[in-house]
């Protein structure tokens, strides 16, 4: 958790999105997506339930971006024209 922190420590102040359409996604190539991306499962899993825990907002924002790009339903959201 405290390495994942520490991919935000060139980052703007993190300001609360008041609802879903306000969140913005990370790319890529930010620090704190390369890092969640060069995880095992086992080590996503947990980070994901210690943000969770913590209710890190910001984290969990990340984790769920990644598992996006991981998954099948990035495809899928592109194939029926949802925006994420």
């Amino acid at each position: 958790m405290i390495k994942l922190v520490k991919c935000f420590k060139d980052d703007p102040e993190f300001i609360e999105p008041i609802d879903r359409d306000h969140v913005k996604s990370l790319p890529n190539s930010h620090p704190a997506m390369e890092f969640i991306n060069g995880l095992s499962s086992d080590q996503f899993k947990v980070l994901a339930d210690a943000a969770a825990y913590l209710r890190a907002r910001r984290l969990v924002d990340c984790l769920v971006d990644a598992v996006m790009h991981r998954s099948e339903l990035k495809r899928f959201y592109a194939t029926v024209k949802i925006v994420d």
